[in-house]
Protein backbone atom coordinates (compact mmCIF):
# COMPACT_ATOMS: atom_id res chain seq x y z
CA UNK A 1 0.00 0.00 0.00
CA UNK A 2 1.38 3.41 -0.81
CA UNK A 3 2.67 5.68 1.80
CA UNK A 4 0.07 8.41 2.30
CA UNK A 5 0.13 11.75 3.73
CA UNK A 6 -2.41 13.95 5.60
CA UNK A 7 -4.60 16.00 3.78
CA UNK A 8 -3.62 18.82 6.41
CA UNK A 9 0.26 19.11 5.34
CA UNK A 10 -0.31 19.76 1.70
CA UNK A 11 -0.16 23.13 0.48
CA UNK A 12 1.35 25.16 -2.62
CA UNK A 13 4.17 27.55 -2.31
CA UNK A 14 2.80 30.27 -4.21
CA UNK A 15 -0.41 29.87 -2.03
CA UNK A 16 1.59 30.35 1.13
CA UNK A 17 3.61 33.58 -0.49
CA UNK A 18 0.97 35.24 -1.40
CA UNK A 19 -0.10 34.79 1.95
CA UNK A 20 3.14 36.27 3.47
CA UNK A 21 2.56 39.02 1.50
CA UNK A 22 -0.94 40.01 2.11
CA UNK A 23 -0.12 39.09 5.92
CA UNK A 24 2.84 42.10 5.49
CA UNK A 25 1.93 44.54 3.08
CA UNK A 26 0.64 47.28 5.15
CA UNK A 27 4.44 46.84 6.49
CA UNK A 28 5.68 46.77 3.01
CA UNK A 29 3.61 50.12 2.51
CA UNK A 30 4.34 52.12 5.30
CA UNK A 31 7.80 52.34 4.02
CA UNK A 32 7.11 52.92 0.54
CA UNK A 33 6.31 56.63 0.83
CA UNK A 34 8.91 57.42 3.03
CA UNK A 35 11.68 55.51 0.94
CA UNK A 36 10.53 57.59 -2.10
CA UNK A 37 10.76 60.44 -0.37
CA UNK A 38 14.18 59.80 0.21
CA UNK A 39 14.93 58.59 -3.00
CA UNK A 40 14.19 62.12 -4.38
CA UNK A 41 15.85 64.23 -1.52
CA UNK A 42 18.95 62.41 -2.36
CA UNK A 43 18.39 62.77 -6.14
CA UNK A 44 18.09 66.73 -5.35
CA UNK A 45 21.40 66.69 -3.78
CA UNK A 46 22.99 65.04 -6.52
CA UNK A 47 21.26 68.13 -8.81
CA UNK A 48 22.53 70.68 -6.54
CA UNK A 49 26.13 69.25 -6.47
CA UNK A 50 26.19 69.08 -10.54
CA UNK A 51 25.33 72.49 -10.05
CA UNK A 52 28.97 73.38 -8.50
CA UNK A 53 30.88 70.84 -10.39
CA UNK A 54 32.84 73.00 -12.85
CA UNK A 55 33.03 76.09 -11.47
CA UNK A 56 36.64 76.87 -11.41
CA UNK A 57 37.30 76.47 -8.10
CA UNK A 58 38.95 73.54 -6.92
CA UNK A 59 37.56 72.66 -3.53
CA UNK A 60 34.04 73.40 -4.72
CA UNK A 61 34.82 71.03 -7.72
CA UNK A 62 36.13 68.47 -5.48
CA UNK A 63 33.63 68.75 -3.37
CA UNK A 64 30.37 68.74 -5.67
CA UNK A 65 32.43 65.41 -7.45
CA UNK A 66 32.18 63.84 -4.19
CA UNK A 67 28.92 64.38 -3.20
CA UNK A 68 27.85 63.11 -6.60
CA UNK A 69 29.88 59.96 -5.83
CA UNK A 70 28.32 59.51 -2.47
CA UNK A 71 24.90 59.84 -3.42
CA UNK A 72 25.37 57.02 -5.84
CA UNK A 73 26.62 54.76 -3.61
CA UNK A 74 23.19 54.85 -1.19
CA UNK A 75 21.13 52.26 -3.16
CA UNK A 76 17.43 52.65 -2.65
CA UNK A 77 16.38 48.78 -1.10
CA UNK A 78 15.14 46.45 -3.85
CA UNK A 79 12.79 44.46 -1.46
CA UNK A 80 11.62 45.94 2.03
CA UNK A 81 13.09 43.51 4.89
CA UNK A 82 14.45 44.05 7.79
CA UNK A 83 18.40 43.93 7.02
CA UNK A 84 17.72 45.76 3.58
CA UNK A 85 16.25 48.57 5.93
CA UNK A 86 18.97 48.09 8.78
CA UNK A 87 21.33 48.26 5.65
CA UNK A 88 19.81 51.24 4.22
CA UNK A 89 19.38 53.05 7.68
CA UNK A 90 23.56 52.66 8.27
CA UNK A 91 24.15 53.80 4.18
CA UNK A 92 22.43 57.02 5.11
CA UNK A 93 24.06 57.78 8.53
CA UNK A 94 26.97 57.03 6.49
CA UNK A 95 26.38 59.34 4.34
CA UNK A 96 25.57 61.96 6.55
CA UNK A 97 29.08 62.19 8.35
CA UNK A 98 30.79 61.83 4.83
CA UNK A 99 29.06 65.14 3.39
CA UNK A 100 29.49 66.84 6.25
CA UNK A 101 32.94 65.86 6.88
CA UNK A 102 33.87 67.28 3.20
CA UNK A 103 31.87 70.39 3.39
CA UNK A 104 33.83 70.62 6.81
CA UNK A 105 37.37 70.08 4.72
CA UNK A 106 36.60 72.05 1.31
CA UNK A 107 34.06 74.92 1.64
CA UNK A 108 35.34 76.63 4.55
CA UNK A 109 37.20 78.95 1.81
CA UNK A 110 34.20 79.14 -0.39
CA UNK A 111 33.30 82.40 -2.19
CA UNK A 112 30.21 83.96 -2.49
CA UNK A 113 29.53 83.05 -5.85
CA UNK A 114 28.59 79.46 -4.65
CA UNK A 115 26.95 79.98 -1.30
CA UNK A 116 23.47 79.63 -2.94
CA UNK A 117 23.91 76.25 -4.52
CA UNK A 118 26.00 75.17 -1.70
CA UNK A 119 22.96 76.44 0.89
CA UNK A 120 20.65 74.42 -1.45
CA UNK A 121 22.96 71.52 -0.71
CA UNK A 122 22.85 71.61 2.99
CA UNK A 123 19.36 72.29 3.18
CA UNK A 124 18.97 69.30 1.17
CA UNK A 125 21.00 67.61 3.36
CA UNK A 126 18.96 68.28 6.69
CA UNK A 127 15.45 67.59 5.16
CA UNK A 128 17.35 63.77 4.29
CA UNK A 129 18.67 63.71 8.30
CA UNK A 130 14.91 64.21 9.41
CA UNK A 131 13.48 61.81 6.68
CA UNK A 132 16.63 59.47 8.04
CA UNK A 133 15.64 59.61 11.59
CA UNK A 134 11.52 59.37 10.19
CA UNK A 135 13.36 56.18 9.04
CA UNK A 136 14.45 54.85 12.17
CA UNK A 137 11.18 55.54 14.09
CA UNK A 138 9.29 53.84 11.60
CA UNK A 139 12.03 51.19 11.44
CA UNK A 140 11.57 50.60 15.71
CA UNK A 141 7.82 50.76 15.33
CA UNK A 142 7.94 48.03 12.95
CA UNK A 143 10.81 46.11 14.25
CA UNK A 144 9.22 42.87 14.89
CA UNK A 145 7.12 42.41 12.25
CA UNK A 146 10.08 43.24 10.10
CA UNK A 147 11.45 40.12 11.86
CA UNK A 148 8.63 37.83 11.47
CA UNK A 149 8.55 38.96 7.78
CA UNK A 150 12.11 37.47 7.55
CA UNK A 151 11.03 34.42 9.82
CA UNK A 152 7.63 33.70 7.47
CA UNK A 153 9.88 34.11 4.34
CA UNK A 154 13.29 31.55 6.01
CA UNK A 155 10.56 28.98 6.67
CA UNK A 156 9.14 29.50 3.24
CA UNK A 157 12.11 28.46 1.46
CA UNK A 158 12.56 25.64 3.60
CA UNK A 159 8.83 24.64 2.75
CA UNK A 160 9.91 25.01 -0.60
CA UNK A 161 13.00 22.36 -0.32
CA UNK A 162 10.70 19.97 1.54
CA UNK A 163 8.45 20.24 -1.24
CA UNK A 164 10.67 18.83 -3.22
CA UNK A 165 11.89 16.37 -1.25
CA UNK A 166 8.50 15.02 -0.91
CA UNK A 167 7.98 14.93 -4.62
CA UNK A 168 11.47 12.30 -4.72
CA UNK A 169 9.78 10.55 -2.10
CA UNK A 170 6.59 10.04 -3.62
CA UNK A 171 8.08 8.91 -7.07
CA UNK A 172 10.45 6.67 -5.16
CA UNK A 173 7.58 5.29 -3.32
CA UNK A 174 5.72 4.56 -6.54
CA UNK A 175 8.67 2.88 -8.14
CA UNK A 176 9.26 1.01 -5.17
CA UNK A 177 5.60 0.02 -4.86
CA UNK A 178 5.34 -1.13 -8.63
CA UNK A 179 8.26 -3.53 -8.26
CA UNK A 180 6.60 -5.16 -5.29
CA UNK A 181 3.80 -5.75 -6.89
CA UNK A 182 5.48 -6.79 -10.00
CA UNK A 183 7.73 -9.44 -7.67
CA UNK A 184 4.95 -10.52 -5.78
CA UNK A 185 3.13 -11.82 -9.45
CA UNK A 186 6.40 -13.53 -10.42
CA UNK A 187 6.76 -15.45 -7.04
CA UNK A 188 3.33 -16.53 -6.64
CA UNK A 189 3.67 -17.93 -10.28
CA UNK A 190 7.00 -19.59 -9.56
CA UNK A 191 5.36 -21.29 -6.59
CA UNK A 192 2.49 -22.34 -8.52
CA UNK A 193 4.73 -24.18 -11.07
CA UNK A 194 6.86 -25.56 -8.13
CA UNK A 195 4.14 -26.95 -6.74
CA UNK A 196 2.74 -28.56 -9.95
CA UNK A 197 6.13 -29.66 -10.77
CA UNK A 198 7.04 -31.65 -7.41
CA UNK A 199 3.90 -33.42 -7.38
CA UNK A 200 4.91 -35.87 -10.74
CA UNK A 201 6.25 -39.01 -9.68
CA UNK A 202 9.07 -38.92 -12.41
CA UNK A 203 10.10 -35.94 -10.67
CA UNK A 204 10.08 -36.96 -7.29
CA UNK A 205 12.04 -40.49 -8.62
CA UNK A 206 14.49 -38.26 -10.11
CA UNK A 207 15.60 -36.34 -6.75
CA UNK A 208 15.93 -39.15 -5.65
CA UNK A 209 18.38 -40.10 -7.97
CA UNK A 210 20.64 -37.01 -7.31
CA UNK A 211 20.20 -36.96 -3.71
CA UNK A 212 21.57 -40.69 -3.48
CA UNK A 213 24.16 -39.65 -6.61
CA UNK A 214 25.43 -36.89 -4.15
CA UNK A 215 25.48 -38.90 -0.81
CA UNK A 216 27.72 -41.44 -3.00
CA UNK A 217 30.12 -39.08 -4.61
CA UNK A 218 30.31 -37.87 -0.71
CA UNK A 219 31.49 -41.14 0.06
CA UNK A 220 33.56 -41.50 -2.54
CA UNK A 221 35.23 -38.19 -1.39
CA UNK A 222 35.86 -39.09 2.11
CA UNK A 223 36.90 -42.26 0.81
CA UNK A 224 39.90 -40.83 -1.26
CA UNK A 225 40.77 -37.64 1.01
CA UNK A 226 43.96 -38.89 2.43
CA UNK A 227 44.80 -39.23 -0.70
CA UNK A 228 44.86 -36.10 -1.98
CA UNK A 229 48.33 -34.34 -0.17
CA UNK A 230 50.42 -37.09 -1.41
CA UNK A 231 49.44 -36.88 -4.80
CA UNK A 232 49.79 -33.43 -4.66
CA UNK A 233 53.11 -33.61 -3.18
CA UNK A 234 54.11 -36.04 -6.03
CA UNK A 235 53.19 -33.70 -8.72
CA UNK A 236 55.52 -30.93 -7.01
CA UNK A 237 58.08 -33.24 -7.32
CA UNK A 238 57.48 -34.03 -10.73
CA UNK A 239 57.51 -30.28 -11.90
CA UNK A 240 60.93 -29.61 -9.62
CA UNK A 241 62.48 -33.02 -11.32
CA UNK A 242 62.91 -33.63 -7.37
CA UNK A 243 63.23 -37.16 -7.90
CA UNK A 244 61.92 -39.57 -10.95
CA UNK A 245 58.78 -40.39 -10.76
CA UNK A 246 56.39 -42.34 -13.05
CA UNK A 247 54.11 -38.80 -13.70
CA UNK A 248 51.41 -40.77 -15.91
CA UNK A 249 50.40 -42.70 -13.13
CA UNK A 250 50.30 -39.60 -10.55
CA UNK A 251 48.56 -38.18 -13.62
CA UNK A 252 45.89 -40.47 -13.65
CA UNK A 253 45.26 -40.39 -9.90
CA UNK A 254 44.91 -36.94 -9.95
CA UNK A 255 42.02 -36.96 -11.89
CA UNK A 256 40.63 -40.09 -10.44
CA UNK A 257 40.66 -37.90 -6.96
CA UNK A 258 39.14 -34.60 -8.48
CA UNK A 259 36.59 -36.34 -10.25
CA UNK A 260 36.06 -40.26 -9.99
CA UNK A 261 33.11 -40.56 -11.37
CA UNK A 262 34.28 -39.22 -14.75
CA UNK A 263 37.46 -40.94 -14.76
CA UNK A 264 35.17 -44.64 -13.82
CA UNK A 265 32.65 -43.60 -16.44
CA UNK A 266 35.71 -44.07 -19.12
CA UNK A 267 36.12 -47.06 -20.37
CA UNK A 268 38.41 -49.83 -19.14
CA UNK A 269 39.89 -47.35 -16.53
CA UNK A 270 39.68 -49.78 -12.93
CA UNK A 271 43.25 -51.88 -13.68
CA UNK A 272 44.75 -48.35 -14.55
CA UNK A 273 43.91 -46.77 -11.38
CA UNK A 274 44.79 -49.97 -9.22
CA UNK A 275 48.15 -49.81 -10.99
CA UNK A 276 48.26 -45.94 -10.14
CA UNK A 277 47.38 -46.56 -6.40
CA UNK A 278 50.11 -49.95 -5.85
CA UNK A 279 52.39 -47.08 -7.49
CA UNK A 280 51.62 -44.65 -4.99
CA UNK A 281 51.62 -46.70 -2.18
CA UNK A 282 55.22 -48.06 -2.95
CA UNK A 283 56.11 -44.22 -3.07
CA UNK A 284 54.47 -43.75 0.13
CA UNK A 285 56.23 -47.19 1.83
CA UNK A 286 60.08 -45.53 0.50
CA UNK A 287 59.47 -42.12 1.88
CA UNK A 288 60.51 -40.28 -1.12
CA UNK A 289 57.72 -37.86 -0.80
CA UNK A 290 59.03 -36.46 2.29
CA UNK A 291 55.50 -36.37 3.42
CA UNK A 292 54.65 -36.31 7.92
CA UNK A 293 54.61 -40.14 8.93
CA UNK A 294 50.78 -39.44 10.17
CA UNK A 295 50.02 -38.46 6.34
CA UNK A 296 51.93 -41.32 4.95
CA UNK A 297 50.20 -43.70 7.14
CA UNK A 298 46.76 -42.75 6.67
CA UNK A 299 48.00 -43.02 3.00
CA UNK A 300 49.23 -46.40 3.09
CA UNK A 301 46.40 -47.61 5.13
CA UNK A 302 43.86 -46.04 2.88
CA UNK A 303 45.07 -47.85 -0.40
CA UNK A 304 45.19 -51.12 1.39
CA UNK A 305 41.59 -50.57 2.19
CA UNK A 306 40.64 -49.72 -1.22
CA UNK A 307 42.61 -52.57 -3.01
CA UNK A 308 41.27 -55.02 -0.19
CA UNK A 309 37.74 -54.17 -0.73
CA UNK A 310 37.88 -53.90 -4.53
CA UNK A 311 36.38 -50.41 -4.05
CA UNK A 312 37.59 -49.32 -7.30
CA UNK A 313 35.46 -51.55 -9.15
CA UNK A 314 32.20 -50.76 -6.60
CA UNK A 315 32.77 -47.60 -7.89
CA UNK A 316 32.75 -47.90 -11.33
CA UNK A 317 29.46 -50.62 -10.81
CA UNK A 318 27.63 -47.47 -8.64
CA UNK A 319 28.61 -44.87 -11.04
CA UNK A 320 27.27 -46.57 -13.90
CA UNK A 321 24.10 -47.88 -12.68
CA UNK A 322 23.33 -43.90 -11.96
CA UNK A 323 24.74 -42.94 -15.42
CA UNK A 324 21.96 -45.94 -16.97
CA UNK A 325 19.37 -44.50 -14.83
CA UNK A 326 20.37 -41.05 -15.89
CA UNK A 327 19.48 -41.66 -19.12
CA UNK A 328 16.41 -43.57 -18.89
CA UNK A 329 15.00 -40.45 -16.88
CA UNK A 330 16.57 -38.26 -20.06
CA UNK A 331 14.82 -40.44 -22.68
CA UNK A 332 11.89 -40.42 -20.46
CA UNK A 333 11.92 -36.55 -20.46
CA UNK A 334 12.04 -36.41 -16.81
CA UNK A 335 15.87 -34.75 -16.67
CA UNK A 336 14.78 -31.79 -19.18
CA UNK A 337 11.55 -31.51 -16.08
CA UNK A 338 14.11 -31.43 -13.53
CA UNK A 339 16.15 -29.01 -14.79
CA UNK A 340 13.24 -27.03 -16.03
CA UNK A 341 12.55 -27.26 -11.88
CA UNK A 342 15.41 -26.66 -10.81
CA UNK A 343 15.94 -22.89 -12.71
CA UNK A 344 12.14 -22.27 -11.67
CA UNK A 345 13.75 -22.68 -8.01
CA UNK A 346 16.79 -20.97 -8.34
CA UNK A 347 14.50 -18.27 -10.43
CA UNK A 348 12.15 -17.82 -6.86
CA UNK A 349 15.36 -17.59 -4.86
CA UNK A 350 16.16 -14.84 -6.90
CA UNK A 351 13.12 -12.89 -6.57
CA UNK A 352 12.20 -13.99 -3.00
CA UNK A 353 16.20 -12.38 -1.78
CA UNK A 354 14.88 -9.41 -4.11
CA UNK A 355 11.77 -8.74 -3.02
CA UNK A 356 13.47 -8.62 0.74
CA UNK A 357 15.88 -5.63 -0.87
CA UNK A 358 12.66 -4.14 -1.85
CA UNK A 359 11.16 -4.15 0.88
CA UNK A 360 13.86 -2.85 3.39
CA UNK A 361 14.42 0.07 0.50
CA UNK A 362 10.61 0.57 0.98
CA UNK A 363 11.12 1.18 4.56
CA UNK A 364 13.98 3.17 4.59
CA UNK A 365 12.31 5.73 1.66
CA UNK A 366 8.82 5.52 3.91
CA UNK A 367 11.51 6.67 6.93
CA UNK A 368 12.56 9.27 5.13
CA UNK A 369 9.19 10.52 3.92
CA UNK A 370 7.72 10.45 7.61
CA UNK A 371 10.54 12.67 8.51
CA UNK A 372 9.84 15.23 5.67
CA UNK A 373 6.37 15.32 6.61
CA UNK A 374 7.07 15.79 10.57
CA UNK A 375 9.03 18.92 9.41
CA UNK A 376 6.46 20.38 7.04
CA UNK A 377 4.30 20.16 9.52
CA UNK A 378 6.14 21.70 11.93
CA UNK A 379 7.07 24.73 9.35
CA UNK A 380 3.72 25.23 8.59
CA UNK A 381 2.49 25.11 11.87
CA UNK A 382 5.67 27.99 12.11
CA UNK A 383 4.35 30.06 9.25
CA UNK A 384 0.52 30.37 10.74
CA UNK A 385 1.93 31.55 13.97
CA UNK A 386 3.92 34.09 11.77
CA UNK A 387 1.17 35.22 9.43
Amino acid sequence: MWFTLPIENEFKIDTLNEKIKQSFMHVENSFKEILNEIEKTLEDIAYESEKIVGSGETFVDQFGTKVISLVSEVKKPDKINFQNIEAYISALNLFQRKIIYYGARWLRKTGPAHKFSIRQIEQKRKRLLNLSKDLETLFSKHQIELIKWKRAENTLRKLSKLEEERSVNRMALGSVESKLKELKIRIAKDEKEIQSLTRKEDLVEARKLENSKALFEETVRKDLKHLEKPVLKAIKLIEDRSIEIDQPKIIELEKFISNSKSALLDLNRIKPIEDALIYLQKLLKSKKLNLKSSRTKKGIETISSILKEDKIKEYEKTFNEYAKQSRRLEVEGTIGRTRELEEIQEEYRKNKETLGHVIIEKKRIEEDAASCEGKIKEYLTKLEELI
